[in-house]
């Protein structure tokens, strides 16, 4: 409902790139696959886009792999997310019913009403950097 699965893939492998952000090293595919738990063939697919559009930096060989090529404090959500799910998406019903208006609401109507501007505005608020601190700390937490 607030985004698709291509865009979710994206965001858990911007996470194990941008951990290593300040080191200027590349994180191998592999190491993105392990730490993510994501399809190869379509991580690197998304993360292609990213490198198009000058984010994200590739090298290929051994020591090669993906980095940020900007600061992720400057890549906010609703970049990523824009790729495969349009900001606009959350105007929609959240049923996905074309019938749902004010009108004729839907049974979520109201309820997706009072949380589309907060979710847009997390979108648009929200760095990959704060995702990445929190990545971060949890994952030590969890001990990976």
């Amino acid at each position: 409902m607030f985004y698709s699965k291509k865009t979710e893939y994206l965001i858990q492998a911007l996470l194990v790139i941008g951990d290593e952000f300040e080191t200027g090293h590349y994180v191998s595919m592999d190491t993105i696959r392990i730490k993510a738990d994501l399809p190869r063939a379509l991580t690197l697919k998304l993360l292609n886009y990213l490198v198009k559009d000058k984010i994200l930096e590739s090298n290929l060989g051994p020591s090669g792999g993906f980095r940020f090529l900007v600061n992720p404090k400057d890549v906010y959500l609703y970049q990523i997310k824009s790729y495969f799910d349009p900001i606009s998406h959350l105007d929609g019903c959240a049923l996905g019913l074309n019938f749902c208006s004010e009108e004729r609401p839907c049974a979520m109507h109201d309820v997706w009403k009072s949380l589309r501007q907060p979710m847009k505005d997390f979108f648009e608020k929200t760095s990959m950097q704060t995702l990445i601190v929190e990545y971060r700390e949890k994952s030590r937490l969890k001990g990976h």
